[in-house]
């Protein structure tokens, strides 16, 4: 059994993030998957109520996104993209990664998966909240801000 890293307070970020996206696009819908998912929700077209528009994954972070901005490349785990874009060949529907920041209440910012397949996997960062789990260790990519990751909703917008 695996154990659930994500607590009730991630999935309210997630839950405010993608009601931020909704609203946002407008004339869409967006459908939860469960815990332990490969990725978190689905987007429809609300008209036909069957076009699946997208899957979206949800990497929320605490800090703004120009404090990450500082420490360098936005990261996300070598093995977390290969899944995301195998998603998006078998279901022939796109897949984004999903970057909230300031919790949700922030700026928004979004990478396709699919387009990361040749960035060079890393050893990830120490981290000051090392928690000795082997997801510690995965290897991560390190996403380039303005070419790779770009802005889907600033503060301001929604």
């Amino acid at each position: 059994m695996s154990i659930i890293l994500e607590t009730e307070k991630d999935r309210e970020v997630e839950e405010r993030a993608i009601k931020r996206i909704v609203e946002a696009r407008g004339g869409c819908q967006s459908f939860r998957f469960p815990p332990m998912s490969l990725v978190d929700y689905l987007i429809s077209d609300r008209r036909t109520h069957a076009k699946a528009i997208a899957f979206i994954e949800i990497k929320a972070r605490k800090e703004s996104a120009d404090q990450v901005r500082s420490y360098g490349g936005l990261i996300l785990k070598a093995r977390k993209i290969r899944e995301l874009a195998q998603i998006e060949v078998m279901m022939k529907v796109p897949v984004w990664a999903v970057f909230p920041f300031e919790d949700g209440f922030g700026d928004i910012y979004y990478a396709r998966p699919s387009e990361l397949l040749h960035k060079e996997e890393e050893a990830p960062p120490i981290r000051r909240n090392y928690r000795g789990l082997d997801c510690d260790d995965e290897p991560v990519v390190y996403l380039d801000w303005g070419a790779e990751v770009l802005p889907l909703i600033l503060k301001g917008e929604s």
